[in-house]
């Protein structure tokens, strides 16, 4: 059977490079479709650190400054280019046309608030021919400042309160429409610390449960490796009389490249799955078998916060991951 290509870091970081170039080569001289590749250029950059911040290798900085070197932008702008992608409004496709096509007015938009930008673009002050200089007196402190009151005082008009013992279920099921009516008449609003204290639980949990799962699937991992590396040299009359050898020069001498053997590049369970298939070190019915269990032991070990276990209700608990806002905001009262 031909063993399948492995992926290591560097092809997925060439990866990342070889789509940021594309995109890089195609922006044409629209505003808006400039606007739009600097965002997906942004969004890439962002994906590839966060990546390499993911990665188990004592190189990883240094795969880093190699991906930035060779990249179409220049690397003091990688940062710039990830600043404007991750800003709320600039994202948005529908405010693109508006926007200046320009990163150094990009990075220097994406310092604002989410209402305040969009005051701008309303308003006009902020448009596709909006010169550098322009930008930066609309953006000085002085002339500012009027602008900044108007975001900054704003009056709190309603508190929404639900029940105690089902404010879990009540929300869940309305806060997608709650929200949506929020952001799309520019109604600023807050989060409790029940909800936040609730992320942070599920937050370390989620570490502790994912580095428990990915530590005991390289475990086995490498286990299996070994049984399949010996295995091989012991079979092979070629190999017979050989002077004691370690591990890694036996993985080359059976025909194997140690990106193929070695998981601690591993960042998640998936990539550890896909060497697992690609070296026919077990079928997927049985690495499902062997997730499953590890799974279970993992759950065992750390079980989830309280609340995530609470099904005496049938409550169904919102997604917090999807609240864009969560983190910066207290939810205390849930302010209108």
């Amino acid at each position: 059977m031909t063993r399948q290509t492995i992926l290591t870091p560097l092809k997925i970081l060439n990866k990342y490079k070889r789509d940021i170039e594309s995109i890089y080569q195609g922006k044409q001289n629209a505003s808006q479709v400039v606007v739009s590749s600097i965002v997906e250029i942004g969004k890439i950059c962002t994906e590839a650190r966060d990546y390499k911040n993911r990665l188990n290798l004592k190189n990883k900085n240094e795969l880093w400054e190699d991906f930035e070197k060779n990249l179409p932008i220049s690397k003091s702008s990688v940062s710039k280019y990830i600043s404007i992608s991750e800003h709320p409004t600039i994202r948005l496709k529908k405010f693109h046309k508006q926007l200046p096509p320009s990163v150094y007015s990009l990075y220097e938009l994406s310092k604002l608030k989410d209402v305040q930008l969009q005051k701008f673009l309303e308003s006009g002050k902020v448009n596709s021919e909006i010169g550098r200089t322009e930008l930066n007196l609309l953006l000085s402190p002085k002339s500012n400042t009027k602008q900044l009151t108007k975001v900054v005082n704003e009056i709190e008009v309603l508190s929404i309160r639900l029940p105690s013992d089902i404010w879990e279920e009540r929300f869940s099921e309305i806060k997608d429409k709650l929200l949506e009516f929020l952001n799309e008449n520019d109604i600023g609003y807050s989060y409790g610390k029940e909800i936040l204290n609730r992320e942070k639980q599920e937050k370390k949990h989620s570490q502790l449960f994912e580095k428990f799962i990915l530590t005991q699937l390289r475990k086995i991992f490498t286990k299996k490796v070994r049984e399949l590396i010996e295995s091989k040299w012991k079979s092979s009359s070629k190999f017979i009389g050989k002077k004691k050898l370690t591990f890694k020069q036996k993985v080359k001498l059976v025909g194997f490249n140690w990106d193929e053997v070695d998981c601690s590049i591993c960042v998640d369970s998936t990539e550890i799955q896909n060497l697992y298939l690609s070296l026919d070190l077990g079928t997927q019915s049985e690495w499902n078998i062997l997730y499953s269990d590890i799974f279970g032991r993992g759950f065992e070990k750390y079980p989830p916060p309280n609340h995530l276990t609470n099904t005496d209700r049938g409550v169904k608990l919102p997604q917090l991951e999807k609240i864009s806002s969560l983190k910066k905001r207290d939810f205390s009262k849930f302010k209108v």
